[in-house]
Protein backbone atom coordinates (compact mmCIF):
# COMPACT_ATOMS: atom_id res chain seq x y z
CA UNK A 1 0.00 0.00 0.00
CA UNK A 2 1.68 3.38 -1.01
CA UNK A 3 2.04 6.03 1.57
CA UNK A 4 0.92 9.88 1.60
CA UNK A 5 4.36 10.35 1.23
CA UNK A 6 4.67 9.05 -2.68
CA UNK A 7 2.80 11.13 -4.33
CA UNK A 8 3.51 14.56 -6.27
CA UNK A 9 1.26 16.97 -8.27
CA UNK A 10 1.57 17.22 -12.23
CA UNK A 11 0.34 20.30 -13.83
CA UNK A 12 -0.40 20.72 -17.28
CA UNK A 13 -0.36 24.45 -18.61
CA UNK A 14 -2.52 24.59 -21.53
CA UNK A 15 -3.70 27.62 -23.70
CA UNK A 16 -7.02 27.02 -22.67
CA UNK A 17 -6.83 24.31 -19.77
CA UNK A 18 -4.85 24.06 -16.70
CA UNK A 19 -4.95 19.78 -15.86
CA UNK A 20 -3.81 19.30 -12.23
CA UNK A 21 -3.39 15.46 -10.23
CA UNK A 22 -1.69 13.26 -8.00
CA UNK A 23 1.30 11.21 -9.38
CA UNK A 24 3.02 8.12 -8.18
CA UNK A 25 6.16 7.41 -8.84
CA UNK A 26 5.01 4.10 -10.30
CA UNK A 27 2.56 6.55 -12.57
CA UNK A 28 -0.55 6.57 -11.14
CA UNK A 29 -3.12 9.27 -12.09
CA UNK A 30 -5.31 10.37 -9.17
CA UNK A 31 -7.45 12.94 -8.66
CA UNK A 32 -6.96 14.34 -12.13
CA UNK A 33 -8.55 18.10 -12.97
CA UNK A 34 -9.37 20.48 -15.15
CA UNK A 35 -9.77 24.19 -14.78
CA UNK A 36 -9.64 27.53 -17.38
CA UNK A 37 -6.16 29.19 -17.83
CA UNK A 38 -7.55 32.19 -18.48
CA UNK A 39 -4.72 33.70 -20.32
CA UNK A 40 -6.25 36.41 -21.35
CA UNK A 41 -6.51 38.34 -17.89
CA UNK A 42 -3.19 38.39 -17.17
CA UNK A 43 0.21 36.54 -15.61
CA UNK A 44 -1.37 37.06 -11.66
CA UNK A 45 -4.51 35.60 -12.78
CA UNK A 46 -2.86 32.52 -14.57
CA UNK A 47 -0.59 32.04 -11.45
CA UNK A 48 -4.10 31.98 -9.14
CA UNK A 49 -5.37 29.33 -11.24
CA UNK A 50 -2.71 27.26 -10.90
CA UNK A 51 -2.14 27.84 -7.10
CA UNK A 52 -6.39 27.39 -7.21
CA UNK A 53 -6.55 23.60 -8.97
CA UNK A 54 -3.52 22.25 -7.01
CA UNK A 55 -5.15 23.69 -3.62
CA UNK A 56 -8.90 22.05 -4.78
CA UNK A 57 -6.40 18.91 -6.06
CA UNK A 58 -4.95 18.41 -2.53
CA UNK A 59 -8.47 19.15 -0.33
CA UNK A 60 -10.61 16.81 -2.53
CA UNK A 61 -7.98 13.68 -2.01
CA UNK A 62 -7.75 14.87 1.68
CA UNK A 63 -3.92 16.10 1.65
CA UNK A 64 -1.55 18.77 3.03
CA UNK A 65 1.43 20.04 1.56
CA UNK A 66 3.72 17.89 3.27
CA UNK A 67 2.09 14.82 2.31
CA UNK A 68 3.31 15.51 -1.09
CA UNK A 69 7.50 15.56 -2.69
CA UNK A 70 6.74 18.08 -5.09
CA UNK A 71 4.95 19.81 -7.64
CA UNK A 72 5.98 19.42 -11.83
CA UNK A 73 5.12 21.98 -14.42
CA UNK A 74 4.67 21.24 -18.26
CA UNK A 75 3.62 24.47 -20.00
CA UNK A 76 4.03 25.22 -23.85
CA UNK A 77 7.29 27.55 -25.06
CA UNK A 78 11.05 27.51 -23.73
CA UNK A 79 12.17 26.89 -20.67
CA UNK A 80 15.52 28.71 -20.80
CA UNK A 81 17.24 28.74 -17.20
CA UNK A 82 14.22 28.72 -15.57
CA UNK A 83 12.46 31.07 -17.47
CA UNK A 84 9.25 30.66 -19.44
CA UNK A 85 10.01 32.51 -23.49
CA UNK A 86 8.75 32.50 -26.50
CA UNK A 87 5.19 31.58 -26.34
CA UNK A 88 3.41 33.11 -28.73
CA UNK A 89 -0.12 31.75 -27.61
CA UNK A 90 0.53 32.89 -23.31
CA UNK A 91 2.06 36.34 -24.14
CA UNK A 92 1.02 37.41 -20.48
CA UNK A 93 3.24 34.11 -19.57
CA UNK A 94 6.41 34.99 -21.18
CA UNK A 95 9.47 36.00 -18.81
CA UNK A 96 7.87 34.25 -15.49
CA UNK A 97 10.22 32.33 -13.75
CA UNK A 98 7.74 29.59 -13.26
CA UNK A 99 8.92 27.56 -10.59
CA UNK A 100 10.23 30.40 -8.57
CA UNK A 101 6.26 31.74 -8.69
CA UNK A 102 5.11 28.22 -7.58
CA UNK A 103 7.53 27.67 -5.04
CA UNK A 104 7.03 31.00 -3.18
CA UNK A 105 3.24 30.22 -2.80
CA UNK A 106 3.41 26.71 -1.88
CA UNK A 107 7.60 26.00 -0.01
CA UNK A 108 7.67 22.60 -1.57
CA UNK A 109 10.02 21.77 -3.98
CA UNK A 110 8.95 22.64 -7.71
CA UNK A 111 10.13 22.13 -11.39
CA UNK A 112 9.07 23.10 -14.05
CA UNK A 113 10.09 21.51 -18.56
CA UNK A 114 8.35 22.16 -21.83
CA UNK A 115 5.23 20.33 -22.10
CA UNK A 116 6.27 18.14 -24.79
CA UNK A 117 9.62 17.76 -23.23
CA UNK A 118 7.38 16.58 -20.29
CA UNK A 119 5.27 14.24 -22.20
CA UNK A 120 8.58 12.55 -23.43
CA UNK A 121 9.74 12.02 -20.15
CA UNK A 122 6.36 10.15 -19.58
CA UNK A 123 7.00 8.13 -22.48
CA UNK A 124 9.99 6.87 -21.39
CA UNK A 125 9.50 6.07 -17.45
CA UNK A 126 5.97 4.57 -18.17
CA UNK A 127 4.94 4.56 -21.91
CA UNK A 128 5.99 3.47 -25.46
CA UNK A 129 9.70 4.42 -24.43
CA UNK A 130 10.09 1.93 -21.40
CA UNK A 131 13.16 -0.18 -21.51
CA UNK A 132 14.51 2.27 -24.32
CA UNK A 133 17.97 4.14 -24.04
CA UNK A 134 17.52 6.88 -26.52
CA UNK A 135 14.88 8.15 -28.00
CA UNK A 136 13.31 10.60 -29.71
CA UNK A 137 9.31 11.65 -29.09
CA UNK A 138 7.35 13.60 -31.92
CA UNK A 139 4.16 15.78 -31.07
CA UNK A 140 2.24 16.40 -34.14
CA UNK A 141 -0.84 18.24 -33.11
CA UNK A 142 -1.56 22.49 -33.68
CA UNK A 143 2.34 22.54 -34.11
CA UNK A 144 5.10 20.05 -33.71
CA UNK A 145 7.06 19.33 -30.69
CA UNK A 146 9.90 17.22 -29.73
CA UNK A 147 11.90 15.97 -26.73
CA UNK A 148 14.66 13.66 -26.00
CA UNK A 149 16.11 10.87 -23.83
CA UNK A 150 19.88 10.06 -24.28
CA UNK A 151 21.31 7.17 -22.66
CA UNK A 152 18.46 7.20 -20.50
CA UNK A 153 18.24 10.80 -19.34
CA UNK A 154 16.12 13.63 -20.58
CA UNK A 155 18.40 15.77 -22.80
CA UNK A 156 17.34 19.32 -21.96
CA UNK A 157 20.17 21.15 -23.96
CA UNK A 158 22.36 23.73 -22.53
CA UNK A 159 19.75 26.39 -21.23
CA UNK A 160 16.73 23.92 -21.81
CA UNK A 161 15.68 24.49 -25.44
CA UNK A 162 16.70 21.37 -27.28
CA UNK A 163 13.55 19.36 -29.05
CA UNK A 164 12.12 21.76 -31.34
CA UNK A 165 12.16 19.57 -33.62
CA UNK A 166 8.92 21.14 -35.53
CA UNK A 167 11.30 23.99 -36.53
CA UNK A 168 13.91 21.79 -38.67
CA UNK A 169 14.23 22.75 -42.12
CA UNK A 170 13.03 20.40 -44.37
CA UNK A 171 12.07 22.61 -47.52
CA UNK A 172 14.48 25.26 -48.08
CA UNK A 173 12.69 28.39 -49.08
CA UNK A 174 9.60 26.53 -48.39
CA UNK A 175 6.18 27.47 -47.17
CA UNK A 176 5.77 30.28 -44.31
CA UNK A 177 6.12 28.43 -40.39
CA UNK A 178 4.07 30.42 -37.76
CA UNK A 179 7.82 30.85 -35.77
CA UNK A 180 8.45 33.27 -38.68
CA UNK A 181 11.16 31.04 -40.82
CA UNK A 182 10.51 28.53 -44.00
CA UNK A 183 10.24 25.37 -44.40
CA UNK A 184 9.66 23.64 -41.18
CA UNK A 185 8.55 20.49 -40.52
CA UNK A 186 5.57 22.37 -38.96
CA UNK A 187 4.81 24.23 -41.76
CA UNK A 188 3.86 20.42 -43.35
CA UNK A 189 3.10 18.46 -40.99
CA UNK A 190 1.04 19.83 -38.39
CA UNK A 191 -2.79 20.18 -37.87
CA UNK A 192 -2.71 23.43 -38.97
CA UNK A 193 -0.42 22.79 -42.02
CA UNK A 194 -2.74 19.99 -42.36
CA UNK A 195 -5.91 22.73 -42.35
CA UNK A 196 -3.92 24.66 -44.80
CA UNK A 197 -2.88 22.55 -47.65
CA UNK A 198 -6.23 20.76 -47.70
CA UNK A 199 -8.00 24.49 -48.30
CA UNK A 200 -5.70 24.99 -50.79
CA UNK A 201 -6.51 22.04 -52.66
CA UNK A 202 -9.96 22.02 -52.28
CA UNK A 203 -10.05 25.34 -53.83
CA UNK A 204 -9.24 24.03 -56.97
CA UNK A 205 -11.52 22.07 -59.52
CA UNK A 206 -10.22 19.63 -58.19
CA UNK A 207 -11.18 20.10 -54.84
CA UNK A 208 -14.60 20.48 -55.45
CA UNK A 209 -15.10 16.96 -56.28
CA UNK A 210 -13.33 15.63 -52.80
CA UNK A 211 -15.06 13.75 -50.26
CA UNK A 212 -13.74 16.52 -48.02
CA UNK A 213 -15.43 19.17 -49.53
CA UNK A 214 -18.55 17.32 -49.03
CA UNK A 215 -18.38 16.51 -45.51
CA UNK A 216 -17.63 20.37 -44.23
CA UNK A 217 -20.90 21.31 -47.03
CA UNK A 218 -18.31 23.63 -48.85
CA UNK A 219 -17.53 25.58 -45.82
CA UNK A 220 -13.84 25.28 -45.80
CA UNK A 221 -13.20 26.63 -42.15
CA UNK A 222 -14.86 23.38 -41.06
CA UNK A 223 -11.89 21.28 -42.57
CA UNK A 224 -10.04 19.48 -40.01
CA UNK A 225 -7.17 16.38 -39.71
CA UNK A 226 -9.98 14.15 -38.59
CA UNK A 227 -12.15 14.87 -41.65
CA UNK A 228 -9.46 14.91 -44.02
CA UNK A 229 -8.07 11.48 -43.04
CA UNK A 230 -11.37 9.85 -42.50
CA UNK A 231 -11.53 10.90 -45.95
CA UNK A 232 -8.27 9.61 -47.05
CA UNK A 233 -8.86 6.14 -45.79
CA UNK A 234 -11.73 6.15 -47.38
CA UNK A 235 -9.41 6.47 -50.90
CA UNK A 236 -10.17 10.52 -51.18
CA UNK A 237 -7.58 12.08 -53.57
CA UNK A 238 -7.37 15.15 -51.57
CA UNK A 239 -7.05 13.24 -48.71
CA UNK A 240 -4.43 11.04 -49.81
CA UNK A 241 -2.67 13.77 -51.53
CA UNK A 242 -2.19 15.91 -48.00
CA UNK A 243 -1.04 13.10 -46.23
CA UNK A 244 1.41 11.95 -48.49
CA UNK A 245 3.03 15.34 -47.82
CA UNK A 246 2.47 14.81 -44.01
CA UNK A 247 4.39 11.82 -44.02
CA UNK A 248 7.36 12.25 -46.22
CA UNK A 249 8.15 15.23 -44.17
CA UNK A 250 8.07 13.78 -41.39
CA UNK A 251 10.11 11.19 -42.99
CA UNK A 252 12.96 13.31 -43.56
CA UNK A 253 12.76 15.16 -40.20
CA UNK A 254 13.01 11.22 -38.49
CA UNK A 255 15.55 10.06 -40.97
CA UNK A 256 17.74 12.76 -39.99
CA UNK A 257 17.45 12.37 -36.23
CA UNK A 258 18.14 8.22 -36.94
CA UNK A 259 21.22 9.10 -38.59
CA UNK A 260 22.34 12.02 -36.30
CA UNK A 261 21.65 9.98 -33.02
CA UNK A 262 21.28 6.54 -33.63
CA UNK A 263 17.89 6.05 -31.18
CA UNK A 264 16.84 2.99 -29.95
CA UNK A 265 12.96 4.12 -30.45
CA UNK A 266 11.25 6.92 -32.11
CA UNK A 267 7.76 7.28 -30.43
CA UNK A 268 4.33 9.79 -32.48
CA UNK A 269 2.23 11.32 -30.60
CA UNK A 270 -0.44 14.39 -30.52
CA UNK A 271 -3.71 14.78 -32.12
CA UNK A 272 -2.89 14.28 -35.60
CA UNK A 273 -1.38 10.67 -34.94
CA UNK A 274 -4.72 9.40 -33.64
CA UNK A 275 -5.25 8.71 -37.64
CA UNK A 276 -2.78 5.66 -36.73
CA UNK A 277 -1.64 3.48 -39.39
CA UNK A 278 -2.11 5.45 -42.38
CA UNK A 279 0.36 7.94 -41.12
CA UNK A 280 3.02 5.54 -39.55
CA UNK A 281 2.98 2.93 -42.20
CA UNK A 282 3.19 5.20 -44.94
CA UNK A 283 6.32 7.26 -42.86
CA UNK A 284 8.35 3.79 -42.19
CA UNK A 285 7.96 2.75 -46.30
CA UNK A 286 9.49 6.47 -47.06
CA UNK A 287 12.11 5.94 -44.20
CA UNK A 288 14.62 4.38 -46.45
CA UNK A 289 14.92 7.22 -48.31
CA UNK A 290 16.11 9.17 -45.66
CA UNK A 291 17.95 7.52 -43.31
CA UNK A 292 20.93 4.96 -42.96
CA UNK A 293 19.77 0.82 -43.16
CA UNK A 294 21.85 -0.02 -40.37
CA UNK A 295 20.77 2.88 -37.93
CA UNK A 296 17.18 2.04 -39.14
CA UNK A 297 16.98 -1.57 -38.50
CA UNK A 298 17.92 -0.86 -35.10
CA UNK A 299 14.80 1.94 -34.10
CA UNK A 300 11.35 1.21 -33.48
CA UNK A 301 8.73 3.43 -34.51
CA UNK A 302 5.76 3.55 -32.36
CA UNK A 303 3.08 5.63 -31.05
CA UNK A 304 2.65 6.94 -28.02
CA UNK A 305 0.21 4.66 -25.19
CA UNK A 306 -0.36 7.17 -22.22
CA UNK A 307 -2.80 9.56 -24.11
CA UNK A 308 -4.12 12.72 -22.46
CA UNK A 309 -2.77 11.85 -19.36
CA UNK A 310 0.96 12.00 -20.63
CA UNK A 311 1.56 15.64 -19.66
CA UNK A 312 0.72 15.69 -15.75
CA UNK A 313 2.35 12.06 -15.91
CA UNK A 314 5.16 13.69 -16.84
CA UNK A 315 5.11 16.14 -14.87
CA UNK A 316 4.99 13.68 -11.62
CA UNK A 317 7.58 11.77 -13.12
CA UNK A 318 9.76 15.26 -13.31
CA UNK A 319 9.49 15.61 -9.82
CA UNK A 320 10.76 12.37 -8.59
CA UNK A 321 13.34 12.71 -11.25
CA UNK A 322 14.87 15.78 -9.68
CA UNK A 323 14.67 14.28 -6.29
CA UNK A 324 16.25 11.35 -7.07
CA UNK A 325 13.23 8.64 -6.76
CA UNK A 326 13.37 7.35 -10.19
Amino acid sequence: METKKSWAIGVDIGGTTIKCALISEHGDVKGVRRSPTEANLGREKMLNNIKNAINEVLVENELRLHDIEGIGFGTPGLIVDGVLEGNPNLPAWNGTPIAAEMKARFDVPCFVANDVTIATFAEFIYGAGKGAKNLVMFAVGTGIGGGLVINGQLFEGSNGMAGEIGHVTVVPDGRVCGCGQKGCLEAYSSTLAINAMTREYLTSMRGKSSKIYEAVGGDLSKVTPRIVYDCAKEGDEVGLAVNETVCTYLAVAIGGLINTLNPDTIILGGGVMEAGEIIIGNIKKKLPLYSHFMMRERCRLVPALLGENAGVTGCGALVFRNLGRI
